[in-house]
C-alpha cells in the first residue's frame, strides 16, 4: 500500500500540510527570480559595456575634439552619385523591372 504525501494513512496532517504549501511558493517564485535576476545583471552588464570610453588624459580629450572640429569644417560630399558608378537602365533591358519583351 502506498502512502500519500503526508506520510500518514489518513492524507496529510495539519502540521505538515504549511510546509509543503511554503514550498510550492518558494519554488515558484524561485523559477520566477532567476531569470528576472539574470536578465537584470545582462541588461546592467551590457549598460556598463557599451558606455563610451572616457579619454585617458585631458590632451587626449581635447585632440578628439580638435579632431572631430576639423572634420565638421570639411565640406560635404556633392549630393550626386559618385560619377561612373551609375549605369543607365533602359526600357526592356534585364535589369530594368518593365515589361520586356516577348511577355
Amino acid at each position: 500500500m502506498r502512502l500519500p504525501l503526508g506520510g500518514t494513512e489518513g492524507g496529510p496532517t495539519p502540521s505538515n500540510r504549511g510546509f509543503r504549501e511554503l514550498g510550492c511558493v518558494v519554488s515558484a517564485l524561485a523559477w520566477w527570480l532567476i531569470p528576472l535576476v539574470a536578465t537584470i545583471l545582462a541588461v546592467a552588464f551590457v549598460a556598463l559595456r557599451s558606455r563610451p570610453a572616457k579619454p585617458a588624459t585631458p590632451a587626449d580629450g581635447m585632440d578628439r575634439l580638435r579632431r572631430m572640429q576639423q572634420a565638421m569644417e570639411r565640406p560635404m560630399p556633392s549630393d550626386g552619385p559618385p560619377t561612373g558608378s551609375v549605369r543607365p537602365v533602359t526600357p526592356g533591358s534585364p535589369d530594368s523591372d518593365g515589361p520586356q519583351d516577348g511577355e
